[in-house]
């Protein structure tokens, strides 16, 4: 069976030049479909005119949805990017309220932190003030506390004795110390004997004159012998611990001269005493000493 070309019915040898469509794979002479070869030249595979034109057809067919979807689609992101926009600007003008509100709340705690600053700086300075105020009523309450105690000793060391009198004692120690000064009930404001602090210790008694020249004539004699004890006032009880006598201290003077005493071993100043109720210390080697006054316990505390 001989094939026929689709184009001029004539039969079809096998030539080089003979072509078969792809689609229908009807065979054609070279020669008929020459223009239709030079218009599909960049297929892939050749068809003829017929199926060619089918094929265009369906490809439209097929490709028109597609492009109604795709059209679809772009008007859908369409819409939705409008919405999107419409929210973002709401949103932005929210935010920007929102930054807005905060920028004026942060101005005014700003304005508010200033003005405390400023309370504060005034609120130092007026306590640096009263501080200064307090410290200088304590230094004159404190000098006053021991300007009453001008006139009072305290004696150290004196056992207790059965049924003592207690004028009768310092009567005693004033004799013992070589004073020629009369002790009476007269020259004597008040005489007492505190607790003692253990039961090794002796209370201490307390003595104020209604003269300090009762006062100062007790510490210089007692101050200028050695080795005097409870055996050299002939009392009925004794012992061999030292009597002192020493100026009476209120409660601060008393605080820094356990401070100071300590500062002097440290130090090691040589001495350290009391004087019409204030406090000298050895650190100058020429002079009558050194004045600790009140205002040196601060740096005696840091010290410390």
């Amino acid at each position: 069976m001989t094939n026929a070309c689709r184009v001029c019915d004539k039969s079809i040898t096998q030539s080089s030049s003979d072509l078969t469509c792809s689609v229908c794979e009807q065979q054609f002479h070279g020669t008929c479909v020459t223009a239709q070869i030079d218009q599909s030249a960049s297929a892939r595979k050749w068809r003829c005119s017929k199926c060619d034109v089918a094929n265009q057809r369906t490809d439209v067919a097929k490709t028109a949805p597609n492009v109604n979807e795709v059209l679809k689609m772009v008007a859908d992101l369409k819409r939705d990017f409008k919405n999107f926009q419409s929210g973002i600007s709401s949103t932005i003008k929210r935010l920007q309220a929102k930054i807005a509100q905060t920028l004026e709340h942060f101005e005014d705690q700003t304005q508010k932190l200033a003005q405390c600053f400023e309370i504060i700086a005034d609120l130092k300075k007026e306590n640096q003030m009263l501080r200064g105020e307090v410290d200088a009523i304590k230094r004159k309450q404190t000098e006053q506390e021991q300007l009453n105690r001008f006139n009072d000793i305290e004696i150290r060391g004196v056992p207790v004795q059965p049924n003592e009198n207690l004028i009768g004692i310092v009567q005693c120690l004033a004799m013992a110390l070589g004073s020629n000064l009369i002790i009476d009930e007269n020259c004597v404001v008040f005489c007492y004997r505190t607790l003692p602090k253990t039961t090794n210790q002796t209370g201490t008694i307390h003595v104020r004159f209604n003269h300090h020249i009762y006062k100062k004539d007790l510490l210089r004699r007692r101050c200028s012998i050695r080795g005097f004890t409870s055996r050299n006032i002939q009392l009925p009880v004794t012992s061999n611990a030292s009597v002192f006598v020493n100026e009476s201290l209120c409660p601060e003077k008393r605080v820094l001269f356990a401070k100071t005493n300590e500062i002097r071993k440290q130090k090691h100043y040589r001495y350290l005493w009391t004087r019409d109720g204030k406090i000298l210390d050895g650190r100058e080697i020429e002079g009558s000493g050194h004045e600790v006054t009140m205002r040196d316990r601060s740096m005696y505390d840091n010290l410390s």
